[in-house]
């Protein structure tokens, strides 16, 4: 069985240091490191290197 991708976009107004740290927070969630689902963000384009 092929496992689901669940994700959204991300439409919030941060800086980059709130973004990044955002998007740490993200990864240390319990449903981040499930083997159940595949979980993603797409992040506002100024930021999708900072949270690469």
């Amino acid at each position: 069985m092929k496992t689901p991708w669940i994700g959204t976009s991300w439409k919030m107004n941060k800086t980059r240091a709130e973004a990044r740290a955002f998007a740490q927070a993200l990864k240390a969630c319990a449903f981040a490191n499930t083997t159940q689902a595949q979980p993603f963000v797409i992040p506002p384009f100024p930021y999708i290197a900072e949270v690469a």
